[in-house]
């Protein structure tokens, strides 16, 4: 009877932690959603053909300056974002903080960027990106424009994968079943 109750805990507790990390590797390590976009990055290119030739192929001789806020909720969005996917190690990405009371250059400077594109400085805020392309720049602002921006170029990170992580919950239950099991023998 106890090796039926040991068995029936075991296999209790190896589904409990299994579905409990399965949660936690599935999950973005961001907590808003976005629209995904599914069209192609081009007419011949799908995503199922991308890879890290394809992305600097249609990255090109992009550079981006990002102004941003430390503090700053819908910058931290995006940072995180940028992040996870990977952006700051495959793309020309320049950050500055506005927000950074020893350097107000940076603030002084998006003004400028601002005025030069022709945005009115009541109109301006951060997370705010320029980018630009052969000589032509363009921008964005706000975190939801700036990740839908980035989604067809970067896609998202592949999923983090958790079997090493099961295999060692398995084990664990094994190992602690086995010594219930022989600790309930020597009583």
């Amino acid at each position: 009877m106890k090796r039926i109750l040991t068995l029936l805990l075991s296999t209790m507790l190896l589904w409990f932690i299994m579905s409990t990390a399965h949660a936690e590797l599935v999950e973005t390590p961001i907590d808003w959603t976005w629209e995904v976009i599914t069209t192609s990055i081009s007419e011949n290119l799908t995503w199922e053909l991308v890879t890290t030739k394809a992305v600097n192929e249609i990255i090109g001789s992009k550079s981006y300056l990002y102004y941003y806020g430390t503090g700053c909720s819908h910058c931290a969005k995006v940072d995180a974002y940028l992040k996870w996917v990977g952006a700051y190690d495959v793309l020309d990405i320049v950050k500055k903080d506005t927000w950074d009371q020893s350097k107000p250059e940076n603030n002084e400077n998006m003004l400028k960027d601002a005025e030069r594109l022709w945005i009115s400085v009541s109109n301006i805020w951060v997370p705010f990106l320029i980018i630009t392309e052969n000589g032509k720049e363009t921008f964005l602002t706000g975190d939801q424009s700036i990740i839908n921006y980035f989604t067809p170029i970067l896609w998202e990170a592949p999923e983090k994968d958790g079997t090493i992580v099961l295999i060692i919950l398995w084990l664990l239950v094994v190992i602690i079943s086995g010594g219930i099991i022989y600790w309930g023998k020597n009583k």
